[in-house]
């Protein structure tokens, strides 16, 4: 049996034992996994597993029909990039999370066999897709920073992104039209994001997800970033445990959604820079094969 390893070595947590233990992982290993059980039984009757290991800048997509699982080490940007990689080829597929932040992981680790994604466009993302205040911290951290002081080299961009945004918006949310200019635009797939634990509307199921829309205060200047504030506090330190909403803010859960941008907008996409525009569908789905976040044992 052959199984593809795509590693990402700028991770922040990665280093060269990780390959080593991933090597490790043979058919008794698989056996132990519900999840992965038939991978292992397919392992011990065709001699055992023969990993081939390659750089997530590597060109992959094109042989992974080669492969009867792949194994993804990296960070929240790292199975991203996979899993919009192998589209339509979804493979049994094993998580070794080894980044930084590890939103995913620390979300879907009690979900073996699968993990529900969120789509945007023809896209789909493992996490979040976000775009306005502070967004831009998740894909401007250096990989070197993050390797060296972990999370903390996140907090040197804070007062640097704490900014006001005017993204102009139109979204039809499970048919309700909300529209307006936004400093936050938030899809998630998650109870977490930025590190905060905030949405206690969260689930596992693949159909919904949660929407976050906080408008932009009229100044851009300091009566701005002070207004700002409150919304952002209400948000990510007080958090939701149900859907909300006011005059500056809007927190709901969602099936289908379309969202309009008037001009085209840098998101976070998992700790990505992705450049959105135009008329983008938003949904859920799962991942079309067994999905496990391995764990070692």
């Amino acid at each position: 049996m052959r199984a593809l390893v795509v590693v990402n070595r700028q991770s922040g947590h990665f280093d060269t034992a990780v390959v080593e233990r991933i090597r490790a992982i043979d058919s008794a290993a698989l056996l132990r996994h519900a999840a992965t059980a038939s991978l292992g039984a397919q392992a011990a009757r065709e001699g055992g597993i023969d990993y081939d290991v390659c750089d997530i800048d590597d060109e992959y997509a094109a042989q992974v029909g080669d492969y009867a699982f792949v194994v993804v080490a990296g960070g929240d940007g790292t199975l991203h990039s996979v899993l919009n990689r192998l589209g339509s080829n979804a493979l049994p597929l094993l998580y070794y999370p080894c980044g930084t932040l590890n939103e995913k992981y620390k979300t879907s680790r009690r979900r073996q066999g699968a993990v529900a994604l969120g789509r945007i466009g023809d896209a789909v993302y493992t996490y979040v897709a976000a775009a306005g205040s502070f967004t831009p911290i998740g894909y401007v951290t250096s990989a070197h920073a993050k390797r060296k002081v972990g999370v903390l080299a996140y907090l040197a961009h804070v007062l640097r992104e704490y900014k006001v945004h005017r993204i102009g918006a139109a979204f039809t949310i499970d048919g309700q039209s909300v529209e307006g200019q936004y400093t936050l635009v938030m899809v998630l797939k998650s109870d977490r994001c930025f590190g905060f634990r905030f949405n206690g509307l969260y689930d596992e199921s693949p159909q919904n997800g949660q929407i976050l829309l906080i408008k932009s205060p009229k100044s851009r200047g300091f009566w701005g970033k002070i207004a700002m504030f409150f919304p952002f506090f209400r948000a990510f330190f007080v958090g939701f445990r149900r859907e909300y909403h006011s005059k500056t803010m809007l927190f709901r859960t969602f099936n289908n959604a379309t969202m309009h941008l008037e001009e085209p907008t840098d998101f976070d996409v998992d700790g990505e820079k992705v450049l959105l525009s135009g008329t983008l569908s938003l949904s859920y789905c799962d991942y079309a094969a067994p999905f496990v976040v391995w764990q070692g044992k």
